[in-house]
């Protein structure tokens, strides 16, 4: 696994809040008290700082339960972006190569 400094404004940027396996690694050494949501399969979800992650969704994996997602909450991903200053991104704009009026 690499570490990778920069995870946070990656997962900022390009991933939307969603957190892998990879990211949470670096994470949990960067930036250790960042809350980080699960959802599980069976369990409730739950945030818990992401040094933290793994040891709990490895327990709960080990009662035959999985994990659906990893992200980060959205009040968390809504202060990080602004302190950050990093932008959200445009929609692509729609394009329809017809319209309803060619026809």
């Amino acid at each position: 696994m690499k570490d990778n400094p920069n995870v946070l404004n990656d997962i900022l940027k390009c991933e939307s809040g969603s957190v892998s396996f990879e990211q949470l690694h670096s994470l949990a050494l960067y930036f250790p008290t960042l809350r980080v949501g699960v959802k599980m399969g069976v369990s409730p979800r739950f945030a818990v700082d992401a040094d933290r992650v793994g040891m709990l969704v490895a327990n709960r994996i080990a009662t035959g339960d999985y994990v659906r997602e990893m992200f980060i909450p959205a009040d968390t991903y809504s202060t990080l972006r602004k302190a950050l200053g990093i932008q959200k991104p445009l929609p692509a704009p729609l394009r329809m190569e017809k319209t309803i009026f060619d026809y």
